[in-house]
């Protein structure tokens, strides 16, 4: 048995840019359904930068031309409203979709706004709202990754002018901190300290995991986004020194490397890191993992002197 693998699809629209809350994830599923009237085995999701689509049995051209050639019709648009308002209904309650619109709220990015709308957005979505988003779509460059041909790009307008070397979307090298920014959510109340930043994503990606590795049992995580990513601190963290930094940088690249591995293996989490490093940074994932490896104490004692 000949064994499929996924065609994974980053469509250029989410819910930070949207003018109407709700669109793309409507996009999403509208899709999805087109494609699944051709082949089966069809997912995917909406983020606030993008949609992704998991598919098995389509190539990527034929994806994009499914993505020209689709029509929307009034009957299938109310279908899918109403899907989508079953879903928003049950995520409501979701702890983790409340943390993370506390942590965007007021930054002025759009990534407050999640990508589900609410139920009155969602009604409010016309035919022509949709068929604008679609055509909004085919004037951006579409990602695909796939085994073994791994990354690729179309462009299905000459309108398309894409810029690889443009990093985020604001102004560069910019770091910013809210401290004491507290959290009322269903469980316990928390206090963080929240960066803003839109350089130097390697860096702060290994400082998450030192932070991890130096403050057990304390919340820090870090949101990647295309226009300006956090670093979430717990309240009263450690941050490392002089005396630490150098083993703690070594303990972390060494579980950082075997994650990485455990990425690699898995198609679908490896098409993930490759779309965004294109689509976010406009270059390749190994080039940010080589980057990540080469940085050293030096750099990680500035960027926390500028932090704390």
């Amino acid at each position: 048995m000949v064994r499929e693998f996924p065609v994974v699809c980053l469509l250029p629209t989410g819910s930070a840019t949207e003018t109407v809350k709700g669109i793309s994830h409507l996009f999403e599923h509208f899709f999805i359904a087109k494609l699944l009237s051709r082949q089966n085995r069809h997912t995917g999701y909406t983020t606030e930068d993008y949609v992704i689509l998991f598919c098995l049995g389509i190539p990527s051209s034929k994806m994009a031309a499914e993505l020209q050639r689709m029509t929307i019709e009034e009957e299938e648009l109310e279908y899918h409203k109403r899907m989508l308002i079953k879903e928003i209904q049950r995520e409501s309650v979701n702890e983790e979709e409340a943390f993370f619109r506390f942590v965007w709220q007021d930054t002025a990015f759009g990534y407050e706004k999640s990508p589900l709308g609410t139920v009155e957005e969602v009604n409010a979505i016309s035919r022509d709202m949709l068929e604008a988003v679609r055509q909004e779509i085919m004037k951006k460059q579409l990602f695909f990754y796939s085994f073994p041909a791994g990354l690729e790009t179309i462009n299905l307008s000459s309108e398309v002018n894409i810029n690889p070397n443009r990093i985020h979307g604001a102004e560069p090298g910019r770091v910013t901190c809210r401290r004491n920014k507290i959290y009322q959510g269903n469980g316990a109340a928390g206090c963080y300290s929240i960066f803003y930043f839109n350089r130097c994503i390697e860096a702060f990606y290994l400082l998450e995991r030192i932070l991890r590795e130096l403050n057990p049992g304390k919340h820090i995580q870090l949101s990647e986004k295309k226009r300006m990513s956090a670093l979430i601190v717990e309240a009263d963290a450690d941050f490392p020194t002089r005396r630490n930094i150098g083993f703690l940088r070594e303990k972390a690249l060494d579980t950082l490397n075997r994650d990485l591995d455990d990425i690699r293996a898995n198609i679908n989490e490896r098409a993930l890191n490759e779309l965004e490093s294109a689509y976010f940074h406009g270059k390749s994932w190994q080039q940010r993992i080589t980057e990540l490896n080469k940085i050293t104490d030096r750099q990680l004692l500035k960027m926390v002197g500028k932090l704390k």
